[in-house]
């Protein structure tokens, strides 16, 4: 009888899922994807440890390209 209960019970939330709303709905004519993600720019970028007096990356600025690598260390 519990194993009924609960199979009957896990396709109550299946059905749930199934009958839910379609949160997003899809253009009809979607956008052109850019030809290239690149360059990428960043500007301003700061970052901070959680419990830090001061940040570990203030303000930095740096532009990516195609091939290019680029690390952060320290």
């Amino acid at each position: 009888v519990q194993y009924r209960q609960r199979v009957a019970r896990s396709a109550e939330r299946v059905f749930e899922v199934l009958d839910a709303p379609v949160p997003v709905q899809e253009p009809r004519t979607p956008a052109e994807e850019p030809g290239s993600p690149f360059p990428l720019e960043v500007r301003g970028l700061s970052a901070r440890y959680p419990g830090a007096g001061h940040d570990a990356l203030a303000s930095l600025d740096l532009t990516l390209t195609p091939g290019r690598r680029i690390a952060v260390v320290g």
